[in-house]
């Protein structure tokens, strides 16, 4: 049963409007006036009749007799059968189908079909992409109600498409060609499918297919256009426009250059000097017995020099050659014991080969060695001498042992100086004294760090020297016959007012440790660097003395950075209130040392412990015991890159990694420490 309120100028017009709404007939409903039309007195007070008109749903019984015929049918069938077995449909299905399509609205094979029905009105909810016209009127709503009546269209895009994104890309170096493609694709949509409901939303399927649009004539005009001649992967090309799938493709590469090899000093002789550090069967380092020293005699031959190996010249993909980096001469500087002959370095005595590596400078001769057979004292005064020096007895207070070789002292050092450019070996304890070993090593990286912030500045005064000459004020002046000399007191005294302290502090340390260096190059460019930026001559300078002298001291600064050959090293037993630099490792095999600054260049290896001070290994710190029961402040630093290891830690210890600081707050056992994202982390 179905009930309507109707309205109407009249009875009639309410009762029409009603029987339209429900698509009936007069017959079929009953009808109630709920209130008849009034006119009012001159059309004030009317009123419009009200009637409520009741569907009278007869079809009751015909559901009744529908729901038995569909029980029969699952007994019998919904069919009859003749006598020679045809079927005969029966009558039955096609009236329930009608009943089931009623009100609904579904899609098959991507078409959109509407059934009506007295009692509802399907509607649909418009899906992305979809638009639908209804008698010629787009709807504006997501969600529309629909008749079979409307003139109904469904609006989409049936298929669009996407080129293929590609480009070639050539290599800094001009070695190598990539190709990098995205294919194409081509989509095609239709509504998808969906049963029959009061409510159905539409939706598209898509079918996408790969498209790749590149060409080979698109490729070759490219490379056309970039002038890649050499090298072409025409296989590779293939696969390029065949893929179907995004990816980077190398379709032409040149050939590099091979490097050459640089000269080189073959040695045919031992000539490092052994520290092998070994435990007896007590677990104890007796390091008396671990030194080896080499030895040779006059007329052995302890090198043969190799001249430079050139490269071999390339080819780019533009068909140009590429040249292999220059290769350079080993420089051999040959000092006493030692002379060149047919490209052999030859002993002209007897002692012990030394040979220093740097990059390709090498520095050889034979080192006499001088045995001091007593203390050294007053009575015998400071030693000075250029090879080895082994003293017997021990260092007394305010003397000096300077040599140029390795140093061995076989008793303790009080209060005294003792310095090389090589090695040292101390059997006993320093107490209150300075030992440094690879002085000519710290002075090279001292030098090399003054140079690292030299000749940038030096590049940024020589731009700025071009940018000023091209301003109109300056235009006027010739720099060709006049120098460059004004314009640059003028940056010094403006924007680099710090450069003039720069290169008196490398004058300095070079003059004072002029002995040490043995590469004429680090006074050349001092002298430069004088007479350009700090004198008051009349000479002439121009910009290319300025990118010149910038170039030496790029060259230079990059030797300091080449690692020695080998290293100096400091082994000692015990140490108390002394300093200890070496440029290389250092050892102490015994107790340790109480209230000590160390600095190693390379590992600092300490079998005892360390109790106060603040000691340095550039390659990393293993420690046995650190710190005090008392509390006793031990600092203990390693670059940014390395690793402290300590077996037993005292509250109280400092752990410094690069610019990070750890202070351990109770005792600690089998600390490995490194700095991981700016913390430092323990494993």
């Amino acid at each position: 049963m179905q009930k309507i309120i109707s309205k109407g100028k009249t009875i009639d017009d309410a009762v029409r409007t009603g029987l339209h709404t429900l698509n009936v007939k007069k017959q079929d409903v009953h009808i109630e006036i709920i209130q008849p039309e009034t006119n009012g007195f001159f059309g004030i007070g009317k009123k419009n009749a009200v009637v409520k008109l009741t569907y009278q749903n007869k079809s009751a019984e015909i559901k009744q007799m529908d729901q038995i015929a569909g029980w029969m049918n699952t007994l019998h069938g919904s069919s009859e059968k003749t006598q020679d077995g045809m079927e005969i449909p029966g009558e039955h299905s096609t009236i329930q189908k009608e009943k089931t399509y009623k009100g609904k609205a579904w899609v098959k094979n991507g078409q959109l079909q509407v059934n009506n029905s007295p009692f509802h009105f399907p509607t649909v909810k418009i899906g992305k992409g979809i638009e639908i016209s209804r008698n010629g009127s787009n709807v504006k709503d997501h969600h529309a109600i629909l008749s079979e009546l409307d003139d109904i269209q469904v609006i989409f895009e049936e298929s669009s498409e996407t080129k293929t994104e590609w480009r070639i890309t050539v290599s800094s170096n001009n070695l190598r060609v990539m190709l990098e493609v995205k294919p194409g694709y081509r989509i095609k949509r239709h509504l998808k499918d969906h049963d029959p409901a009061e409510h159905i939303e539409l939706t598209l399927e898509e079918i996408k297919m790969v498209e790749n649009h590149l060409s080979v004539q698109d490729i070759l005009m490219r490379l056309e256009e970039l002038n890649i001649h050499y090298g072409w992967k025409q296989d590779v090309i293939m696969k390029a426009v065949n893929t179907t799938k995004q990816g980077t493709f190398e379709i032409a590469a040149g050939r590099d250059a091979v490097a050459g090899m640089d000269g080189w000093l073959e040695l045919t002789v031992d000539t490092d000097t052994k520290n092998s550090l070994t435990e007896d069967e007590n677990g104890d380092i007796d390091f008396r017995d671990s030194t080896l020293i080499p030895t040779v005699k006059e007329g052995d031959v302890i090198g043969m020099i190799h001249p430079p190996l050139p490269g071999r010249t390339g080819i780019s993909v533009t068909n140009e050659p590429v040249q292999p980096k220059p290769v350079k001469p080993v420089q051999v500087k040959t000092g006493k014991g030692i002379i060149e002959v047919d490209q052999r370095l030859v002993a002209t005595e007897a002692g012990r080969p030394f040979v220093e590596k740097r990059g390709n400078f090498v520095k050889a001769y034979v080192a006499p060695k001088l045995v001091h057979r007593a203390n050294v004292d007053l009575s015998s005064g400071n030693i000075h001498f250029n090879g080895d020096v082994e003293v017997v007895g021990q260092v007394e207070d305010h003397m000096l042992v300077e040599a140029g070789g390795d140093i061995y002292i076989h008793e303790n050092v009080h209060n005294a100086n003792v310095t090389t450019t090589n090695s040292i070996v101390l059997f006993g304890t320093a107490t209150g004294s300075n030992l440094s070993a690879g002085k000519n090593n710290m002075i090279i990286a001292e030098l090399g760090h003054i140079l690292g912030k030299l000749n940038p500045q030096m590049n940024k005064m020589i731009r700025a020297i071009q940018q000023l000459k091209n301003i109109p004020a300056f235009r006027t002046y010739d720099t060709e016959s006049s120098g460059i000399q004004p314009l640059i007191h003028l940056l010094l005294e403006n924007r680099f007012k710090n450069f003039s302290s720069l290169i008196h502090k490398y004058r300095t340390v070079v003059q004072n440790g002029g002995e040490y260096l043995d590469h004429q190059e680090w006074k050349t460019i001092s002298r430069s660097l004088h007479q350009i930026f700090l004198s008051l001559s009349n000479k002439v300078i121009g910009m290319e003395q300025l990118w010149t002298l910038s170039k030496k001291m790029k060259e230079l600064h990059e030797f300091t950075q080449t690692p020695v050959e080998p290293d100096a090293y400091i082994t000692l037993s015990d140490a108390s209130n002394s300093s200890l630099y070496c440029s290389g490792n250092i050892n102490l095999l015994g107790k340790g040392c109480v209230n000590t600054k160390i600095h190693a260049g390379g590992k600092l290896f300490v079998t005892g412990a360390v109790r106060g001070g603040h000691v340095y290994g550039g390659l990393g710190a293993k420690l046995n015991e650190t710190g005090s029961e008392s509390g006793t402040k031990t600092i203990i630093s390693v670059p940014f890159d390395q690793r402290i290891q300590i077996k037993d830690a005292k509250v109280g210890t400092v752990l410094k990694i690069g610019t990070f600081t750890h202070v351990l707050q109770e005792d600690s056992k089998n600390i490995d420490a490194c700095l991981y994202e700016d913390e430092i982390m323990f494993a």
